[in-house]
């Protein structure tokens, strides 16, 4: 079943998701907010910061307290392919798929309903196809939603929880024609995103190659000369979980805060004893790589890069990972 909306019969079937949620609803930067009926919504435009990610594994929250979770369910509109990938393949097996469970993880997901929506306007820096992906759902979110050329919207309910929240809408149906239109247009992504990157990544790369490009150490440090140490990189991963314990307890209350840390951090690799194991910003750079394109598709059978290019546009050195692939595949 597809229903086909305007913008303003999708405005009225957001507002009344407000009512009994807690709606998210991207901008017309394409960020994640509060949903606003006033404010623009733009369904086209990839986000470029908040992910899936932040509301299911939030930068701080406390270890062993219940998490501060509202009554009301979160939803969230304009969720991308590659994030879904990155939390059903990865975050979800580490915090949910083994034994013992994290409690507070699973609490923030289930409290989510996912919108989905296709890209309808691939940026430059997306590669979701050479990892294995592509830029639309087909699954893991309860709606999906496909921007239509001449502006209306295409919602496809998912899960039993998407069919009720597209119950009472009186939207109608799509025809032959809308359907065939979003395969065309969904087409037209594809190409668009195969033309951004060469190199098909998606089983993983060995790490013989690692070790070969790592004879070199002239390789790692040319590739990680403008790297300012920030970790943009892997605060905006979809699929990044280390996370670093600090200590907040009072006289009167005992509180452990757990908070992302990022392997490019020269104390993520510290031990007792002032010891460094990768003290070399060019080794630490090298694991990053090595983690995310051998040793994840080791574990999981999918790459820790899904392909969304956040660390791309988040990095203020300018360093494009789909180079530092291509020069490993070419060294």
């Amino acid at each position: 079943m597809h229903l086909v909306f305007s913008e303003r019969t999708l405005k009225r079937l957001f507002s009344s998701w407000s009512l009994d949620s807690l709606l998210f609803t991207p901008d017309t930067a394409g960020h994640l907010v509060v949903f606003d009926e006033f404010s623009g919504i733009n369904l086209k435009k990839v986000p470029a910061w908040r992910s899936l990610k932040d509301f299911i594994f939030p930068p701080r929250r406390f270890a062993f307290e219940n998490p501060p979770i509202k009554e009301k369910p979160v939803i969230l509109v304009g969720v991308r392919a590659c994030e879904i990938r990155g939390v059903n393949n990865i975050l979800d097996r580490v915090f949910a798929g083994k034994s013992p469970e994290d409690a507070v993880y699973k609490k923030f997901r289930k409290n989510i309903l996912i919108v989905s929506a296709d890209c309808t306007d691939p940026a430059d820096t997306c590669f979701c196809i050479q990892t294995g992906g592509a830029p639309f759902v087909s699954g893991g979110a309860d709606i999906n939603i496909t921007v239509l050329k001449d502006g209306r919207y295409l919602l496809h309910p998912l899960t039993s929880e998407g069919e009720r929240l597209l119950h009472y809408s009186e939207a109608p149906l799509a025809g032959e024609a809308e359907i065939r239109i979003k395969k065309d247009i969904r087409d037209t992504s594809v190409k668009r995103v195969r033309g951004n990157f060469n190199f098909d990544i998606s089983t993983g790369i060995s790490e013989e190659r690692f070790r070969e490009a790592s004879v070199s150490e002239e390789f790692w440090e040319e590739a990680s000369a403008s790297c300012v140490q920030c970790g943009g990189c892997n605060f905006t991963c979809p699929t990044c979980y280390c996370t670093v314990s600090n200590e907040l307890s009072s006289r009167n209350r005992f509180i452990k805060a757990l908070q992302w840390d990022a392997c490019l951090f020269r104390g993520y690799f510290s031990r007792a004893g002032k010891k460094h194991l990768l003290p070399k910003l060019s080794e630490r750079f090298r694991h990053r790589y090595l983690c995310k394109l051998h040793l994840m598709y080791s574990e999981f059978g999918i790459l820790g890069c899904v392909g969304c290019g956040r660390c791309i546009k988040a990095c203020p050195g300018m360093i494009d990972m789909r180079k530092v692939i291509g020069g490993l595949y070419e060294y």
